[in-house]
């Protein structure tokens, strides 16, 4: 998944200004679609680094990714009923 990538190369780089546009975008989309936790998580973390709270080291970077993985399996699960 692209936004996975984007997210660890973010992480990598110490690059917050494009994580909080990926996590923007991200959250726009999974509100769009019902994925409501995900879209919850992506403000939760968006405001975090608005806010300087969030360090590079954060476990959030997994999180994030963790909650997209699971909101992915859901689709697809959607998707092949």
């Amino acid at each position: 998944n692209s936004t996975i990538t984007q997210i660890k190369t973010c992480q990598a780089e110490e690059n917050r200004e494009n994580l909080k546009g990926i996590l923007h975008k991200l959250r726009g989309s999974a509100s769009t679609i019902g994925m409501i936790k995900l879209a919850q998580k992506s403000l939760h973390y968006e405001k975090q680094l608005e806010e300087n709270a969030l360090n590079d080291n954060s476990s959030a970077y997994q999180d994030i990714i963790a909650e997209i993985k699971r909101s992915l399996a859901i689709l697809e699960n959607l998707k092949n009923e």
